[in-house]
Order: structure tokens, then C-alpha cells, then sequence
């Protein structure tokens, strides 16, 4: 007897699992026009730490846990911060070349640990359109991983008592 796949519905969020990040595993639905940051780029933003690095976007996007709205006791207050996701010698480098950023239909994906969903109303609130937004987060995605893979080369090897 073959287990039935569950999925759950509209996940937006960091993606907690015991998946290891990069494994896609996890059969989700999101809201479409959702835009799916990788878990290397959320590890990647927070130093090192997945779980810093989705309370920064949780910031960035005005999310609370979860992607839900953020409560009293998550106030934003703090300022959030400011990234440079703007546009590179004018044009956009490179985009994704998914589907429909069809707005508020359920779309299955199957998805990874670590990652984490921004759901299409966050996204237009931040960039004024899914198209700008999406465009902006994959620019963001390819400076993260540019300026990661510079910063891990700098690095000093493990010390050796």
C-alpha cells in the first residue's frame, strides 16, 4: 500500500523540516506569484544561520512567523533592513523562467527544508507588482550567492591545535 501524499495548504513562510536544505522533498502548495527563496540564500543572508536569515526576510516582507501577519509582540519597529535589490547596469542579469505568477490560485511544489516562501500580497506591497518583485528577488538570489561564495573563499581554514 503506497502512503498518500499530503500537501499542505497555501505554506508561506520558513520552511521548518529535518529535510536537508537543497533535498526537495516536502509536497507543498503556495499562492501563486509566491516567490520561493532558496535555503542557501536564507542561511546566506543570516550569516550562516537559516533561522536568522528567515527573520530578517520575515522583516524585509513585514511577515510574522510562518508568514503570517506580524502580532504585537513581533513589532516592527526596528527598522527593517536595506538591502540593495535594485537593477544592474539597468537590466536584470537573469530571471527565473517559471510558470503563471497567476495571483491567489494554489500551485503543488514540492519544496526543501530551509526555504522560504513570500507570499505574492508581501511582494507586491514591497515592489508594487509581482513582475518587478520577482525580477528584484532573483537579482538578489545571484549578489547573495556572488557575495557568499567570495566571503567563504576568504575565510581562514579550521584551526589545528
Amino acid at each position: 500500500m503506497t502512503p498518500s501524499i499530503v500537501r499542505i495548504a497555501k505554506a508561506e513562510g520558513f520552511l521548518h523540516s529535518p529535510v536537508p536544505g537543497r533535498t526537495d522533498r516536502l509536497p507543498i502548495s503556495v499562492q501563486g506569484g509566491a516567490y520561493v527563496l532558496p535555503a542557501d540564500h536564507v542561511a546566506a543572508i543570516g550569516q550562516g544561520n537559516s533561522l536568522s536569515g528567515a527573520n530578517i526576510a520575515n522583516r524585509m516582507f513585514g511577515l510574522g512567523p510562518y508568514g503570517s501577519k506580524p502580532s504585537a509582540i513581533h513589532s516592527m519597529k526596528a527598522g527593517s533592513p536595506r538591502l540593495n535589490m535594485g537593477v544592474m547596469g539597468g537590466k536584470f542579469k537573469q530571471h527565473a523562467q517559471g510558470g503563471s505568477t497567476g495571483h491567489g490560485k494554489p500551485t503543488p511544489i514540492i519544496a526543501a527544508g530551509g526555504e522560504m516562501v513570500i507570499p505574492p500580497h508581501a511582494i507586491i506591497n514591497r515592489f508594487g507588482s509581482l513582475e518587478k518583485g520577482h525580477k528584484a528577488l532573483d537579482e538578489w538570489v545571484l549578489m547573495t550567492r556572488k557575495k557568499h561564495i567570495k566571503t567563504l573563499k576568504g575565510l581562514k581554514p579550521p584551526r589545528k591545535d
